[in-house]
């Protein structure tokens, strides 16, 4: 008995480790269909052969079938980046035999298909801990407020892993600016303001890639503005080209820079933490592995938010990505 325990233990460990302190899939089967939970509500479905299915399925409930089906019947070129990126799911699974022994398809994750399934995930954790603003998703389905909205639930996502408790702010109080939530972390009791900026850039296939430069400053401005009661921590997406990821990226010179900048010309710190990313999926050709990503994070010294909750977060950012394939064994009946 006690060894079993100590099976279960180590598993949730390692369990967390890949994907983060976020709640295990919650799925059974019953009578040849497929239950998966996902907070107060349960979906059900007999063609769910692994979790893969349940997210593509769960992406397009949550952007809802009305503003799917209008989007659908738009020229191709024409439709929303989620519609495209599921068209391109539809066109790699056409082609693809069943594995005789699983019955499941297999292609090449390139960088379209990460897109499309990190964002169910991201979906499905918020969601999964009531933490899904109907406000964000009305901003997800805009093609002009896609990226930033998209980001903002890496961000809030990114948190949840890291063990902390969000709460959003009152965006209906006027009298002051306000970052995108706050934050608590569970073990320590370090509480932060947060806010997320993407960097917008053209749609793959549509790229100027002269004009492609970090171009944070104004983001970073931005976000500075947002400091309130607690620490502030600035997330920056880059939208950049990846690069070598063996290599440290070359714009780290140039955000160091203007952080720094920022710092002097406030006469302080402007943010406890900054954390750059870059996630460079839809700059990866079709059919190949989705690009490398890039993670670099800045702080004062001293910090407000101490060190290991900085390793904490870090290690949070990096695990996105890491998405569970399978359903849990444990939970089929």
């Amino acid at each position: 008995m006690r060894e079993e325990v100590r099976k279960i233990i180590d598993a949730e460990q390692l369990r967390q480790q890949r994907y983060g302190n976020v709640r295990p899939v919650v799925a059974a089967t019953f009578q040849g269909h497929r239950f998966v939970a996902v907070g107060n509500r349960l979906y059900y479905d007999k063609n769910w052969k692994n979790f893969t299915d349940f997210l593509f399925f769960y992406v397009k409930d949550v952007m809802g079938q009305e503003w799917w089906e209008a989007e659908s019947a738009k020229r191709p070129n024409d439709r929303h980046p989620i519609v495209k990126w599921h068209d391109h799911l539809v066109d790699v699974s056409r082609g693809q035999r069943p594995d005789p022994e699983t019955g499941f398809l297999s292609a090449v994750k390139d960088g379209i298909l990460s897109a499309l399934l990190t964002l169910a995930y991201d979906l499905y954790v918020l969601r999964n801990y009531s933490k899904l603003q109907d406000e964000v998703v009305a901003r997800l389905c805009q093609h002009d407020q896609f990226q930033g909205a998209r980001y903002e639930l890496f961000v809030a996502a990114t948190y949840i892993r890291a063990g902390c408790e969000i709460e959003y702010e009152d965006e209906s109080d006027g009298s002051k600016k306000h970052a995108e939530f706050v934050a608590k972390h569970h073990a320590s009791g370090v509480e932060m303001s947060v806010e997320a900026k993407a960097r917008h850039r053209q749609m793959r296939g549509e790229f100027d890639m002269a004009s492609i430069r970090p171009g944070v400053r104004d983001l970073l401005l931005s976000a500075a503005d947002k400091r309130g009661d607690h620490p502030l921590v600035a997330f920056v997406e880059l939208n950049l080209p990846p690069e070598d990821a063996t290599k440290a990226p070359t714009w780290i010179p140039h955000v160091q820079a203007v952080v720094q900048e920022i710092a002097e010309q406030r006469g302080k710190p402007a943010f406890d933490l900054v954390i750059l990313t870059n996630r460079p999926h839809l700059y990866g050709e079709v059919g190949e592995p989705d690009p490398s990503r890039h993670y670099y994070a800045l702080w004062p010294h001293p910090s407000a938010i101490p060190e290991p909750l900085i390793e904490t977060l870090g290690e949070a950012a990096v695990q996105y990505g890491n998405i569970p394939a399978d359903f849990p064994k444990e939970f089929q009946v």
